[in-house]
């Protein structure tokens, strides 16, 4: 009986903490342009990491052709590599499209060197997402011998960027974007041959572990901080095989997180000496989600992780859980308890294309970017901020309609405030422009539920004089004038 109202507990709690636990949706990231909903990353986002400037690095899985670059070496066939003459008939320079690494700034500019689209690395260029390989003595570039798609991000220990790509992890300079190193994760198999990995975790001391995506007994592998391989974890992963997408770390490298996406577990592996091992199975975690990213929040010490999505429900372990979908939730891995949460509202209903592939904090820990892989149409990456949401909902009135009130009390001095209505679910945004038609604030920019709310607005570093301010939800607009009297 006292199992069954622990565990009746905690469902009810996990189910409620998207909404107990006050991070706010601001915006879509980068902001686009005159369409609702533009932005130039889309849902396909494969990785991504903030770096400790407080930039955003964001990895997208597939090329595009606004992303091309003149290849001079494009080699154009494979009939015949029988001699010089016919390698060499087959080279072209051609516009390719190429996988590129896009850098933000929090106010959604980019550095000049963004996006990143090659790395210069022990003297040689090639792109992130390919590389020249050799035939007959001739340097050729071709996609079908690429190194292949993004496969997720995350930073070293001094903030650097690994970025996976195929079998490959680059490590780039967060500052300058120069390339710093490669590390080729499968030596043994030909370039065409080698195993896509997952996105890395690090620990303190800059160790890096891998595992790939299709990973049926498969082994967890380390590296040093400067790309040496040290060994195994395991030597094969067999109780959670199938995809995966990521991998979690302790930060002295003692606990190993594992975890298909395919299975509603994790598996924790352990070592009292860290890297020196040896690790063994501990224990199974995280009971009911299906996870595809794993995040350290390293001003709480919560590991971030998802819980799944219309493609891979949560809440398919044997052991019932309630567990929200497409939710990140912060884990004391101590106690294993929950301490926060941040959910993913749907751009389309039920998708099974709004996938948790990425999430990162800011320096401060008070912004959140998260990315979803998927699909070409919905916006991709999204900022989350902390704290209480400054508009109020207006408890027991109806909403039936989309309703902008005349602000109270008008002429104000210097505060006033604005009700509305929303009768559908979606991004509501209220902003406030002056006569010119510049936007002076924006008071509400959240994903609300069908009500009524309220919001102050304060003038008091205004002007005297008329303003506009103007509701929009669901492509509807409606707006009112008020005026500021000091």
């Amino acid at each position: 009986m006292k199992r069954f109202i622990l565990l009746l507990t905690i469902f009810t709690w996990s189910n409620i903490y998207a909404q107990v636990f006050p991070w706010n949706f601001r915006s879509i990231f980068p902001k686009g342009g005159v369409t609702a909903g533009d932005t130039l990353m889309k849902a396909n986002v494969h990785g991504l990491v903030v770096d400790p400037d407080g930039k955003i690095w964001v990895q997208d899985y597939y090329a595009y052709a606004r992303d091309s670059i003149l290849i001079p070496n494009y080699f154009t066939s494979k009939k015949d590599t029988s001699h010089v003459d016919s390698v060499k008939k087959y080279t072209i320079s051609r516009w390719t499209a190429v996988r590129a690494l896009y850098c933000f700034y929090p106010n959604g500019t980019q550095p000049t060197w963004s996006p990143l689209k090659w790395v210069t690395i022990n003297g040689k260029n090639d792109t992130l997402g390919g590389e020249s390989f050799v035939i007959k003595g001739l340097p050729v570039w071709h996609s079908s011998a690429s190194v292949k798609t993004g496969r997720g991000l995350a930073t070293d220990h001094n903030g650097n960027i690994l970025a996976s790509y195929g079998a490959f992890i680059f490590r780039i300079n967060y500052k300058t974007s120069a390339g710093m190193g490669r590390l080729d994760t499968d030596p043994l198999l030909a370039l065409n041959l080698k195993n896509s990995i997952i996105a890395p975790a690090v620990d303190t001391n800059g160790n890096i572990f891998v595992h790939r995506v299709v990973n049926a007994n498969q082994p967890i592998k380390i590296y040093d901080k400067d790309f040496n391989f040290i060994g195994n974890v395991v030597d094969t992963v067999t109780k959670a095989t199938g995809f995966s997408r990521g991998i979690g770390v302790s930060k002295n490298g003692n606990d190993v997180y594992y975890s298909s996406y395919e299975h509603s577990y994790t598996l924790r592996f352990h070592s009292d000496n860290g890297i020196l091992g040896p690790y063994a199975f501990k224990d199974t975690l995280f009971k009911g989600l299906s996870i595809e990213t794993f995040t350290w929040n390293k001003k709480t010490g919560h590991l971030w992780i998802s819980s799944g999505s219309y493609l891979s429900l949560p809440n398919r372990h044997w052991t019932k859980t309630n567990w929200s979908n497409a939710t990140w939730y912060a884990f004391d891995v101590t106690t294993m308890a929950v301490k926060d949460s941040l959910r993913w509202w749907f751009a389309k209903s039920n998708s099974a294309n709004e996938r948790p592939r990425g999430f990162g904090f800011n320096p401060t820990s008070d912004t959140v970017y998260a990315g979803v892989f998927g699909d070409f149409a919905v916006p991709g990456v999204r900022t989350f901020s902390f704290g209480p949401m400054k508009v109020k909902p207006i408890e027991g009135i109806v909403a039936t309609d989309f309703r902008l009130e005349q602000n109270y009390p008008n002429p104000f001095n210097p505060t006033t405030q604005i009700k509305f209505t929303v009768a559908k679910n979606g991004i509501t945004t209220l902003k406030v422009y002056d006569l010119l038609g510049k936007e002076v604030a924006t008071l509400v920019n959240e994903n609300l539920s069908v009500g009524a709310y309220s919001i102050k607005f304060d003038g008091s570093k205004l002007t005297s004089g008329t303003y506009l301010y103007i509701l929009s939800s669901n492509g509807k607009r409606m707006a009112n004038k008020m005026m500021l009297i000091k």
